[in-house]
C-alpha cells in the first residue's frame, strides 16, 4: 500500500478530464480503479491521504508526475490572471504519464468523442483483445495484437471510421515503419510533431496530446475546440478567428514558456469546469 497526501494530488481533477481513459470511479465502494504502467491499481481517498494498492511507490510518483517541482513550474509562468486562477482552483491537478501506445490509441479514437465514450472504447479494446489479469480486468492490447485483428472487429468497439486509422497505425508499428522509442526522444518539439504524424490518424492536435501525456514533452500544446474558446476569449481578443496553428503554438510556447503544456492542462480543465457550472 502506497499513500499520497491529498494536498498533493486530486484524483477527480486528474483522472477524469481527458488525459487518461483507463480509470473508473466506483461510487458504491468509493474507490478509483485503473492502470499504472500496466499494473492494476485501486485508489481510495481518506481524509488526508490517498491509498494506492498495486503499483510501486516509484510507479505512482512517475505516473502522476509527482517527481516534478510543481512550485517552480508555477513560478515560471507569466503573471496571467486566468492561468493563476486555474492553478488556485485546482491545486491537486497533475499531468499523467501514460504508456505511449495506449495513449496513441486513445487519441486516434478521440475525434468527435467525449471523455466517457473514449473510456468505453478503451475498455472494449481491453476486453476484446487484451489479456485477462483479474476477473473482468484486462490489459491493454499491444500494437502487434491490434495489427492482427480484422478492421471490422475494431468497428465493433465503437470506433467507426477510426477503426481503419487505428488498424493502419498498428500495422505501421508492427512492420517497424515507426518506432516511438527510437524516433521521438531527444528531438525538439517541432521535429517530434512531424515524426509522430507519420502514423495514420495522427494530426497536429493528436500528436501534441501524445507528446504531452506520454512523451514527457511539457512544451506540447494540444488545441481543440475548448482551447480555441479560451485562446480567442482571453489571448487573441482582437481576432475573430484563430491564427493558423503554427503561429498559435509558437506564441503560446513563447508566452507560457517551457511548461506551456502544463499551462494548457490547467486552462483546459478551467474552461470545461466553468462551462459545466454556467
Amino acid at each position: 500500500m502506497v499513500r499520497v497526501a491529498k494536498s498533493d494530488l486530486s484524483l477527480r481533477d486528474t483522472l477524469n478530464i481527458g488525459q487518461t481513459f483507463c480509470w473508473n470511479f466506483d461510487s458504491k465502494c468509493q474507490v478509483w480503479q485503473g492502470w499504472i504502467d500496466g499494473v492494476l491499481c485501486t485508489a481510495e481517498e481518506g481524509k488526508r491521504f490517498i491509498s494506492f494498492d498495486g503499483p510501486s511507490e516509484r510507479q505512482i510518483e512517475h505516473y502522476f508526475s509527482l517527481d516534478l517541482n510543481w512550485s517552480e513550474i508555477h513560478k515560471s509562468f507569466p503573471k496571467d490572471r486566468i492561468l493563476h486562477q486555474s492553478i488556485k482552483q485546482f491545486p491537486g491537478l497533475k499531468i499523467v504519464r501514460e504508456p505511449w501506445w495506449e495513449c496513441t490509441c486513445n487519441f486516434i479514437c478521440s475525434s468527435l468523442k467525449q471523455v466517457g465514450h473514449i473510456q468505453q472504447i478503451n475498455n472494449k479494446l481491453r476486453v476484446g483483445f487484451g489479456s485477462k489479469v483479474k476477473k473482468d480486468r484486462f490489459s491493454f492490447p499491444s500494437s502487434e495484437v491490434i495489427a492482427q485483428v480484422q478492421e471490422k472487429d475494431l468497428r465493433d468497439c465503437q470506433l467507426g471510421y477510426r477503426a481503419k486509422h487505428l488498424h493502419t497505425a498498428a500495422n505501421q508499428i508492427a512492420r517497424q515503419e515507426f518506432s516511438f522509442e527510437s524516433e521521438i526522444p531527444h528531438v525538439g518539439i517541432h521535429e517530434a510533431e512531424n515524426r509522430i504524424q507519420k502514423l495514420r490518424g495522427v494530426g497536429n492536435k493528436v500528436a501534441n496530446c501524445i507528446l504531452l501525456y506520454s512523451g514527457e514533452y511539457l512544451d506540447a500544446f494540444p488545441i481543440d475546440v475548448w482551447m480555441e474558446r479560451v485562446l480567442l476569449e482571453h489571448y487573441f481578443t482582437k481576432s475573430k478567428k484563430m491564427p493558423n496553428r503554427v503561429k498559435t503554438l509558437d506564441f503560446m510556447r513563447k508566452y507560457f514558456g517551457p511548461y506551456c503544456g502544463i499551462a494548457q492542462l490547467y486552462l483546459f480543465h478551467w474552461v470545461r469546469t466553468i462551462s459545466k457550472n454556467a
